[in-house]
């Protein structure tokens, strides 16, 4: 009888704690509407954490093709042609969820790189049988890409398969954008 009793004890006080944080999200999205510039500041990246951001989404979306599609070895041929620049970006992005979430930058640069990896999972499995030979495609052109186009072409790849990604910060939502301290 008692294990009942306290397990519906802490059923109660797990309830509380969830109306609780319930309620501090609620309150943050307020000042957020109450302060515009402060919510996008919060959810805006700079010019080049946005590419940063492109550039990870092709790299996911290779990475889960190079699983699928039992294409590892040209995957690994993408990082080994591309691993300046892809260090470089990562360390940009890494920079980015730092400024945005401070102690919170590696569970959420986590959260992140998972839902591109589960979004571009899920694009391959509504492509239907024609993916790998889709996605060959895409390695065939970005393993033609001199290094320097790598983020051109991962900004088109991103907005043809609309992910959503932060919008670039105006000076007015984010005074290191007018600045440019970073």
């Amino acid at each position: 009888m008692d294990r009942v009793e306290g397990d519906q004890a802490t059923g109660r006080v797990a309830r509380r704690v969830r109306g609780a944080r319930l309620l501090a999200r609620a309150v943050v999205v307020g000042v957020g509407l109450a302060l515009p510039g402060v919510a996008v500041a919060a959810s805006c990246a700079s010019p080049v954490e946005r590419v940063a951001m492109q550039v990870r989404v092709l790299q996911s979306d290779l990475m889960v093709a190079a699983l699928i599609c039992r294409a590892k070895p040209r995957y690994n041929a993408f990082v080994a042609r591309f691993e300046t620049d892809l260090v470089r970006q990562g360390t940009t992005l890494n920079a980015h969820f730092r400024r945005v979430w401070g102690g919170q930058s590696t569970a959420r640069l986590n959260a992140f790189v998972t839902r591109l990896a589960n979004q571009a999972s899920a694009r391959s499995l509504s492509t239907g049988g024609g993916y790998c030979a889709q996605v060959g495609r895409v390695f065939d052109e970005v393993m033609a890409l001199a290094p320097v186009q790598l983020a051109g072409y991962s900004a088109i790849r991103a907005e043809r398969l609309g992910v959503g990604l932060p919008e670039v910060c105006t000076a007015e939502a984010d005074p290191s954008v007018a600045s440019g301290s970073e």
